[in-house]
């Protein structure tokens, strides 16, 4: 039956590259991996575009100041990871060394469709699919919706975080 779509398996993928992380609530990397002002500068912007794109926020001027930080910079792609509710990708600038790398993380549909800005909301939403699905195990209408309603809070939290002036 696909009421579970595979669930245990699609929660696992994402909850196995976290563990892989060292575990800080920051989207980038951690502060003693940070190899100079200049990409701990980048990791800011990048934050605060997630914050504004979190937050439903126009996040043109943010975007801007984070592509003239990047844009001449060299890039690796790291592994990619679809899961559910959660994808997540890396950007990594080899210029700062082989961990100067920024983690994106992006909730899709049924869940939403919006950045999600840190580890520890990507644990949550995790956690908050595995509860649902475990409440509404043939129902996935509901467990779908009782994400969706998480990360729509999470939206609203980070709307009561940043301003908007801080975006465009």
């Amino acid at each position: 039956m696909q009421a579970n779509r595979g669930v245990v398996a699609i929660l696992l993928t994402p909850l196995l590259l976290l563990a892989a992380c060292d575990g800080t609530d920051s989207r980038q990397t951690s502060a003693e991996e940070r190899p100079t002002d200049e990409f701990a500068r980048i990791e800011k912007l990048a934050f605060q575009s997630c914050m504004c794109k979190l937050a439903g926020h126009d996040s043109s001027g943010a975007d801007r100041a984070l592509g003239s930080a990047t844009d001449s910079l060299e890039t690796a792609g790291g592994p990619e990871t679809p899961a559910l509710p959660v994808h997540v990708s890396r950007t990594c600038y080899p210029k700062f060394g082989p961990d100067a790398c920024l983690a994106d993380f992006w909730v899709h549909e049924p869940y939403g469709n919006g950045a999600v800005c840190s580890y520890g909301q990507t644990d949550d939403l995790i956690a908050a699919a595995k509860d649902a699905h475990r409440a509404y195990p043939r129902d996935d209408k509901r467990a779908d919706a009782a994400v969706r309603k998480r990360f729509e809070a999470m939206r609203a939290e980070a709307a009561a975080k940043i301003p908007r002036s801080a975006c465009n």
